[in-house]
């Protein structure tokens, strides 16, 4: 009908319609509420066994044990805490931002585990909902400086490591090695990979100057430049309170409860609930297709020999995916060796 939410100067990095974006994160929170919810019993197990009140539960096929686990994320939120305070938020502005974070992240990593898709993306980003939340007119300077430049760590919404470690800890069902040394291992490469695309990326910046890398805009000149106006818009011209943007906040968490509802108590319902979520993302058409071909393939696969010959196809696919990630990183070395400074776009989205 045309109907979006107006006045959507503070909705950056987000999905359009602005109303679908809020309709999306909505979703977003049952989903992380509900399966906190539904995973209490062993939430208090975690809690116990890491203040030694339950020496029985077993943690020793986890990634860390429970006890590191909980007193790990206790010292990360205060020091994330700590950080953006110093760094110029308030102390509303960080709570805001942290919850938005972890809605997103937690959420992410959830869609990614029950969908199997290497990674995905979020309709709304945490600094949005922040300025949208208490607008941008109650918002000191120091805050809105600092939420600029919390930018730097959203990743266009992919999720960071959480969607990717969902995908550690299912791989290591698959492994003969213990869990913890595999996320060793992961953590390790992720660091050296890190190290490595600062270097080429700052060698590339100053090198070549950094508005003539790839893509039009180029990187360092399309999101990053537009980061920064669309801050100083909102300084100028404040943004109010807008209800209308709850109002589809809490349609999007109602219409998540009511699908998954369907799904938890009714066998011939078909409809699986993230494809609620996963269709109010950005770039959201980068998602559809492969769900489909996914959803029929196993539908087919299921039919024609039950869960037997499912799971006989599934290293079928797990190679497929592998394959792509070694075809993709062949043909950048092809491309350092015999086209330096020229290279081809091989995969971008």
């Amino acid at each position: 009908f045309g109907f979006d939410i107006r006045g959507a100067g503070g909705d950056q990095f987000c999905t359009f319609p602005t109303a679908v974006a809020w309709q999306g994160f909505g979703a977003m929170i049952f989903i992380v509420f509900w399966g906190i919810w539904t995973a209490r019993e062993h939430l208090g197990d975690v809690f116990q066994k890491a203040i030694g009140r339950a020496p029985d539960v077993d943690d020793s096929k986890e990634l860390l044990s429970y006890k590191m686990a909980f007193w790990g994320a206790v010292g990360g939120l205060l020091f994330m805490g700590l950080w953006l305070w110093r760094s110029g938020m308030s102390p509303v502005v960080v709570v805001l931002f942290l919850f938005a974070s972890f809605i997103l992240y937690l959420s992410m990593a959830r869609i990614v585990a029950e969908g199997g898709v290497p990674y995905t993306w979020g309709p709304l980003s945490p600094q949005s909902f922040v300025v949208n939340v208490i607008g941008t007119e109650t918002i000191t300077g120091a805050s809105i400086t600092s939420i600029l430049l919390s930018y730097s760590l959203i990743n266009y919404l992919r999720g960071l490591f959480m969607p990717a470690m969902a995908h550690v800890v299912r791989l290591g069902d698959f492994l003969s090695v213990q869990r913890r040394r595999l996320l060793g291992t992961v953590g390790g490469v992720a660091l050296i990979a890190l190290a490595g695309s600062f270097y080429y990326t700052l060698h590339l910046a100053y090198t070549h100057g950094a508005y003539n890398t790839y893509g039009f805009p180029p990187f360092f000149g399309g999101n990053p430049k537009g980061i920064f106006s669309t801050t100083l818009s909102m300084v100028r011209n404040p943004l109010m309170f807008d209800g209308s943007r709850f109002l589809f906040l809490g349609i999007g968490g109602i219409g998540m409860g009511l699908l998954t509802l369907m799904r938890s108590r009714f066998l011939w319902w078909g409809i699986h609930p993230i494809g609620f979520a996963t269709s109010t993302m950005i770039n959201s058409n980068f998602l559809g297709v492969p769900f489909f071909i996914a959803w029929a393939v196993k539908s087919m696969v299921l039919k024609m020999g039950g869960v037997v010959l499912y799971r006989k196809t599934l290293p079928l696919f797990l190679g497929l995916m592998v394959g792509y990630v070694v075809g993709i990183s062949l043909c950048s070395f092809v491309d350092m060796v015999f086209f330096p400074q020229e290279g081809h776009v091989v995969h971008t989205w």
